[in-house]
């Protein structure tokens, strides 16, 4: 069948239009998009946890990432969802609210703005509509958060999680070698590699002086070895505590003037918790590290961590809201 000349002009206007028009991801156009109005939200307090496993301490940050529209778009009711209870991004200090420097949250508007995109369904929108994308590794290939560190340091050597394991508490002690630190420092930030995150509830690392390596029970703390029990790195007087890795944490720096001091010849001590279902094949070699970002110049303050916790309560059977707490007094 032939196709007339004005029928043809229409047709090609048509196919000109089309092709000339923003390819959307479906959903109602003329509310929130994508590119538009979520992503900035998500590159604000989204994707330093929401990032591939490489970037976010091997994925124990967070389970899934929110890099992309493709990556986001499945999980938008959830988001939403999670958003809209103060769940997301999480945040875990109490009423009345404080004044803190790195504090998480959405504003109103923004919990709108996501909660809105959902309901139009989560359409994409426009490319061209997008902000650049942010650089989470500084511009690095291996996957540090803050750029390349100054040096790393690895668990004494790769440890199997055997078949029978359900949970566990472990600590691993390697000495800071010659290589690794020719000399004291100040460290403004260090970062944490679980390992292997499908079976680690959270790591902690600690720092022991070359003088400060002798537990409470007299026994010293030594190179290369491994200790079970919850304690095992706390309990050394004059130890340091730099840095914990769990669920909703993060690797930070310190602020300029800041720093924590790290002496020579001292012992870094590995707190992993694992977990996971045992039973035949269930076994998992892991092996954490750290990495270490050195000041260049003296720091001005010393930064040091102190726990505040209780280990000694017991939650009585189906009581609703059962409250633990704790308290220190801070002196100087």
């Amino acid at each position: 069948m032939a196709i007339g000349s004005r029928a043809f002009a229409v047709l090609a206007a048509l196919v000109t239009l089309s092709l000339a028009a923003p390819v959307y991801a479906g959903g109602n156009q003329d509310g929130p998009t994508y590119y538009r109005d979520v992503l900035p939200i998500m590159q604000a307090h989204c994707q330093g946890c929401h990032r591939p496993s490489g970037q976010n301490l091997t994925g124990l940050i967070a389970p899934m990432s929110f890099m992309d529209y493709q990556e986001t778009r499945p999980w938008a009711r959830a988001i939403a969802s999670k958003v809209q209870a103060r769940e997301m991004p999480p945040w875990f200090a109490s009423a009345p609210k404080g004044v803190f420097s790195n504090e998480r949250g959405l504003t109103d508007d923004e919990i709108d703005t996501l909660a809105s995109w959902v309901e139009a369904g989560a359409p994409g929108g426009d490319r061209a509509d997008a902000p650049p994308a942010r650089d989470w590794t500084n511009g690095t290939n291996d996957g540090w958060m803050h750029g390349t560190p100054d040096f790393v340091v690895k668990m004494p050597r790769p440890y199997l999680v055997e078949d029978d394991v359900y949970d566990l508490n472990i600590s691993f002690y390697t000495r800071l070698s010659e290589a690794d630190l020719p000399e004291d420092v100040w460290v403004r930030g260090t970062e944490l590699w679980v390992g292997d995150n499908r079976i680690t509830h959270h790591m902690c690392v600690w720092v022991y002086p070359p003088d400060e390596q002798v537990r409470a029970d007299g026994s010293r703390v030594e190179d290369g070895a491994a200790v079970e029990g919850e304690g095992a790195t706390s309990d050394v007087d004059g130890s340091i505590r730099l840095s914990c890795a769990a669920q909703g944490s993060e690797s930070g720096m310190l602020p300029d003037g800041y720093g924590i001091p790290i002496e020579k010849g001292s012992l870094i001590g590995f707190h992993m918790h694992y977990y996971k279902e045992p039973g035949p094949g269930t076994a998992v070699t892991s092996q954490a590290e750290i990495g270490f970002f050195v000041s260049r110049e003296p720091a001005q303050f010393a930064v040091r961590t102190e726990e505040i916790f209780n280990r000694g309560f017991q939650i009585p059977p189906n009581h609703p809201r059962f409250r633990v707490g704790s308290s220190r007094v801070l002196e100087h």
